[in-house]
């Protein structure tokens, strides 16, 4: 009895130590596939932010399609900021399943912010 307990234990220890690293590549990939989707939804968000503070600078009152389009700008400024807040949270965490959950949760959150930008860019013009 004594035997198979320690083979079991041995055997799930083993199987411990294997799945560690396949879990920190997991989060290290979704981790880094984030700051790829940031590195592209970044330059789009400042055009945005600039259309926006040259729409507040006019000295004139702003029309309602004007003040709804600041308005979504600032929570996108908002939502961003609050993502790379989560970011810098689950860097500091360890490589276990909190974390690649919560890595999970900041890829699908970076998505749907690009998803958001996109809606509000500019269409280009032909």
């Amino acid at each position: 009895m004594k035997t198979s307990f320690l083979i079991l234990a041995a055997a799930m220890f083993c199987v411990a130590i294997s799945c560690e690293p396949n879990l920190e590549n997991q989060i290290n990939q979704l981790h880094a596939e984030s700051r790829q989707v940031e590195k592209g939804v970044i330059p789009q968000l400042e055009s945005l932010v600039q259309q926006s503070n040259g729409i507040n600078v006019q000295g004139r009152a702003l029309t309602a399609d004007e003040t709804e389009f600041t308005g979504k700008v600032a929570t996108l400024q908002q939502t961003y900021a609050e993502w790379q807040k989560g970011m810098e949270d689950a860097e500091k965490m360890k490589p276990d399943q909190d974390r690649l959950n919560l890595e999970t949760k900041l890829k699908d959150a970076i998505l749907a912010f690009e998803k958001m930008v996109k809606e509000l860019a500019p269409k280009p013009s032909f």
